[in-house]
């Protein structure tokens, strides 16, 4: 396998964070480079009583929807038990379909099998779920001519390169559809979204800010904005990794390199709590702000900026009581431990036990784990005003 085929995907795999709609071509290059026959990617949300949708399909299957329709209507019950094991592994684990049913050749026999088999000439599969957000599912699959009696570690291996920014694209895409959706527009729309955003070029120029990245970038503390556009720290070694970090997820923006997501933390000299920043590849794919950009998306999320926050599908999806959720609303809001009990009329030591069972049910460790699965899992992003976009 050649390095720079598994490269050559990225920059599609990031397109289609902004327009799921290219998953499909994405797919089909995939499967390509990957030397299988055809893919899938589905997208399950816990929360949606439609039941499972599928996202993304290689041209295999868009050239047979009959065949698909057959298939869901007679044959999926066998894939159940698949489903709810891959649920159950960590993320980005690949499992090939012989490990979820063990005896081969009673598996080549059996009903669904053999259906695929007789019509699209498949037998192996491997698949993978990509995020762990237990607010919904995601999962990839790859399917293997007949002529394979297993998965070729060629297969095993780009698969394993590229899940990370599959999953990082499904994630990203989810707040992207929402302003899609509501206001016709991804980039240009940044001002919807509440928590702060940036669109960064290679050379660490910003190339357009939504109103709460402008907000915590003019306030110089710690983190701010160069003479000449470039975010900057008051820190040396602060500020080089966040260029480092804005020029390695532009070259995999690029395809020319693999780095998906990039951590950081903002200390402050007013000795506020330190700004999260997240920082992944993105690429213009609409060209609303530049033909063929392809830079970095910087989160900015400032834990001291308190806004509401409705953590009712962190809450459905996590099992949290009223109380806990409560709880996670104001940490999220960015409350401190004293001021939660003094809201909530309880004693410290009950806040404690709330915040610890929070974190345990949520699968956090710290309260910055918290707020970004939070805004994950209810990306905010405002509602359209009556009469305006």
């Amino acid at each position: 396998m050649r390095n720079n085929e598994v490269l050559s995907l990225l920059p599609d795999i990031y397109d289609s964070a902004l327009d799921s709609s290219t998953w499909g071509g994405t797919l089909d290059k995939i499967t390509h480079v990957a030397g299988a026959k055809g893919a899938l990617l589905l997208v399950v949300d816990q929360q949606n009583e439609s039941g499972l949708q599928v996202s993304g399909f290689s041209q295999l299957w868009t050239d047979i929807p009959e065949i698909i329709t057959t298939y869901n209507e007679k044959y999926l019950q066998y894939e159940q038990a698949g489903y709810d094991m891959m649920f159950q592994q960590p993320r980005q684990k690949i499992i090939l379909d012989t490990e979820v049913w063990v005896d081969v050749p009673d598996l080549i026999n059996r009903p669904d099998y053999k259906y695929l088999r007789g019509e699209v000439g498949i037998v192996r599969r491997l698949a993978a779920r990509l995020n762990d957000n237990k607010s919904w599912l995601d999962l990839f699959t790859l399917h293997m001519d007949e002529k394979y009696e297993t998965v070729p570690d060629h297969t095993i291996a780009v698969t394993r390169q590229i899940l990370a920014h599959a999953a990082k694209s499904v994630e990203l895409s989810r707040t992207f559809h929402l302003l899609k959706s509501r206001y016709n527009a991804v980039l240009t729309a940044l001002d919807h979204v509440e928590i702060g955003l940036c669109v960064a070029m290679r050379s660490g120029e910003v190339l357009v800010s939504n109103a709460e990245a402008k907000r915590i970038l003019e306030q110089q503390d710690g983190i701010g904005l160069s003479p000449d556009g470039k975010i900057t720290s008051d820190f040396p070694e602060q500020g080089a990794r966040i260029q480092q970090a804005i020029e390695q997820a532009s070259a995999t923006a690029h395809g020319e390199n693999t780095a998906h997501e990039m951590l950081l933390v903002s200390e402050r000299r007013s000795g506020a709590d330190s700004v999260l920043i997240e920082i992944s590849p993105l690429r213009d794919y609409a060209r609303e702000l530049d033909p063929l950009m392809a830079g970095a998306l910087v989160t900015l999320i400032d834990p001291v900026n308190s806004k509401p926050f409705d953590v009712t599908r962190t809450a459905a999806a996590y099992n949290l009581t009223p109380a806990e959720s409560e709880v996670c609303r104001l940490m999220v809001e960015g409350k401190s431990t004293p001021v939660m009990g003094e809201m909530r009329g309880v004693s410290a030591e009950t806040i404690k036990t709330q915040v610890q069972k929070v974190m345990n049910k949520t699968g956090c460790s710290k309260r910055s784990d918290l707020i970004r699965l939070a805004l994950k899992t209810t990306p905010p992003v405002s509602a359209p005003v009556s009469g305006n976009e």
